[in-house]
């Protein structure tokens, strides 16, 4: 194939990202790494970089090498910073001719991407769009519970 490009704003999925590098190794295809860093507005007019933005998009890098190391995928990356990423991601796409942007919601929600981020990109498809729609992964105390304790319970009354 050629490149496909993993748009990067907020909250590190290991799911998403398992997804993603099992795409890029089905389709024979280099992922190309694009962490966002957004300004933040603070007050009325200010507009500053959070070190933890900054920190956060250092460390979905760190992470998604490794793992695409691990596999045997290419990945290449580029950092940018801008006040506009769905305009950055679509630009930045048709400028590295990808095949396609991947995008990742898990209920409704956005993933990698915040949600509205997400549908603005849907909005417009002038690029291919890779749309997976990951599992509920929620660990639930209240649904696990009472087989663990139904399972004890058999095991100590013989």
């Amino acid at each position: 194939m050629g490149t496909l490009l993993l748009p990067f704003t907020h909250g590190i999925d290991g799911q998403a990202i398992s997804c993603a590098l099992s795409l890029a190794a089905q389709c024979e295809a280099d992922l190309l790494l694009v962490p966002l860093v957004c300004p933040r507005r603070r007050r009325r007019s200010q507009e500053a970089l959070r070190p933890e933005d900054i920190q956060q998009a250092l460390d979905f890098l760190v992470y998604t090498q490794q793992r695409a190391r691990r596999m045997g995928i290419s990945t290449r990356q580029s950092q940018i910073h801008t006040r506009h990423p769905v305009q950055s991601i679509r630009a930045f796409a048709r400028e590295m001719a990808c095949e396609g942007i991947l995008l990742f919601l898990r209920g409704g929600k956005g993933v990698l991407l915040e949600t509205e981020e997400v549908k603005q990109l849907l909005e417009n498809r002038h690029i291919p769009l890779y749309v997976a729609n990951l599992a509920e992964t929620r660990f639930r105390l209240s649904a696990w519970w009472p087989t663990w304790l139904g399972g004890r319970r058999a095991k100590t009354e013989w």
